[in-house]
């Protein structure tokens, strides 16, 4: 049998050393087979008892249970008093991570979180074998096991205290939301002045919620993520924010699809700037004659209409890169020239850009149809950002951006837009901005996911009531995202 870990976790492989302490026996490895092939289905935890199904060699399955001793009143209130006497655990049970240090803090005070006598669990299975552990029941501890990694909290869960609850987090919708539950919010006022250099660099606060390796991918997906974090904002500083129209008697384009000719200048320098102002504005179709500008997104969060379009490049190409290529080259116009909806949405392009740039922003998972998609959207569990949004929604048009055709919110089309811009930066930035070593994983779905196409999976993604925080409605799924369960 081979000697790799099933498990991926402190938490889970302290679960199975521990019962293989207690029944000194070979049995629980035996149990690794059945959990690695299939042979365990229909579990179901509920309280302190997992039940399962077993495939067996002579009867088509076996019934099996695992029963959680529950922790008394004097053990809880020995948790409960050690984390909050230890702001290092409270901290890090506020950002729902569960240091192994609760454990060894809460055994010195004689409390066990996991078994240590026959007398902790008990065991049950119809098969033949009246042992306590047989090799369907160690199949059923293999799976429970594979939950712990998913969400180390379940430990203390089966024992009837659920640590998320001591902390006073509120429990929000446990599924993943479907498309069109992204555009509920409703707007806020805020008496604050607009400045996105007060932006946050969030970079350090996000990683730290994060393991190096999640139960959904088999390399160090942090570090990936890490690497594009970083090359994402070189990328910006240097093609974006360093963009010029200046190109030596030319025009210098950023978005290069646009279909237009034009003369080589060959006027004074007085008039230089005046030709690109008047090439920019030929190249779009007169952007600063245009009365209105709106947007529309289709079920797969992703421009299907961009008003107007008549005689302008969004005829042939309506995509997120047009678009972000569109307000970049606009940077260097009187933006005073333009209309409201252009104004307003230059304003949500410049948040976007200081998003990217501060490494705030958080991938957010939905459903539409039978397929799964990420959107790029600003952390508002951050006080200073979504004070941003709510300064943004006083001036934001009621139909600058709709979905399927119909009015959502302001604060709901603010986020929309910073998902748009974000995705048509991430379209050029893949192509020539991501590092070589990043490359090597386009072709795996979880990269897909984040960055190319919706996926499609065999099982449905499930939510974990412990991970429905707000900061985990958008990020912290990914512990993650519980992908293992589709992949």
């Amino acid at each position: 049998m081979s000697s790799k870990k099933i498990t991926k976790t402190w938490w889970g492989e302290k679960w199975l050393d521990s019962l293989k302490g207690v029944y000194l026996t070979n049995r629980i490895g035996r149990g690794k087979t059945y959990a690695n092939t299939g042979r365990v289905y229909d579990i179901l935890i509920n309280d302190n008892l997992a039940l399962a199904k077993v495939r067996g060699n002579y009867k088509s399955f076996y019934n099996v249970s695992v029963e959680f001793r529950q922790f008394s009143q004097s053990e809880k209130n020995t948790i409960i008093k050690t984390i909050y006497e230890n702001p290092q655990i409270t901290s890090a049970l506020l950002n729902r991570k569960l240091p192994k240090e609760l454990y060894e803090l809460i055994r010195k005070e004689g409390v066990n979180v996991f078994p240590v006598s026959h007398n902790d669990i008990k065991t049950s299975c119809n098969c033949p074998d009246y042992a306590p552990i047989c090799k369907h029941i160690a199949g059923l501890v293999y799976m429970i096991a594979l939950e712990i990694d998913k969400d180390p909290f379940l430990i203390f869960k089966l024992q009837g205290l659920d640590l998320l609850d001591v902390m006073n987090f509120e429990v929000e919708d446990e599924s993943i939301d479907d498309i069109c539950e992204l555009f509920q919010h409703e707007d806020n006022e805020s008496d604050n002045e607009l400045d996105f250099s007060k932006i946050p660099n969030l970079h350090q606060q996000i990683f730290e919620l994060l393991d190096d390796n999640p139960v959904f991918y088999a390399k160090n997906f942090k570090a990936i993520l890490d690497n594009i974090y970083k090359s994402r904002e070189r990328y910006l500083k240097k093609k974006i924010l360093g963009y010029s129209r200046f190109g030596y008697g030319n025009y210098y384009e950023y978005y290069t699809k646009v279909d237009f000719e034009y003369d080589r200048f060959d006027g004074s320098e007085e008039e230089y700037d005046d030709w690109l102002e008047s090439i920019f504005l030929e190249r779009w179709g007169m952007p600063n004659q245009w009365e209105e500008f709106s947007i529309n997104i289709n079920n797969n969060h992703a421009i299907s209409k961009i008003t107007p379009g008549k005689n302008t490049p969004f005829r042939k190409d309506k995509s997120e890169s047009t678009l972000f290529g569109f307000f970049t080259e606009l940077s260097e116009s009187n933006i005073s020239k333009f209309s409201n909806d252009i104004q307003f949405l230059n304003l949500v392009y410049q948040f976007s850009l200081e998003l990217i740039k501060k490494h705030s922003l958080i991938p957010e998972l939905f459903k539409s149809g039978n397929a799964y998609h990420i959107r790029w959207i600003p952390p508002i569990f951050d006080k200073t950002i979504s004070n941003t949004i709510d300064i943004l929604t006083r001036s934001c048009p009621n139909d600058l951006i709709t979905f399927k055709n119909q009015r959502i919110s302001r604060k709901d089309q603010i986020i929309a837009a910073v998902s748009l811009f974000v995705k048509g930066f991430d379209e050029e930035y893949l192509k020539y901005g991501v590092a070589q070593s990043i490359k090597k994983n386009y072709d795996e779905n979880v990269f897909k996911l984040f960055f190319f196409n919706p996926q499609k999976f065999k099982n449905e993604i499930t939510t974990p009531e412990s991970l429905n925080h707000p900061i985990y409605r958008g990020w912290g799924f990914l512990n993650y995202f519980h992908l293992i369960r589709l992949i």
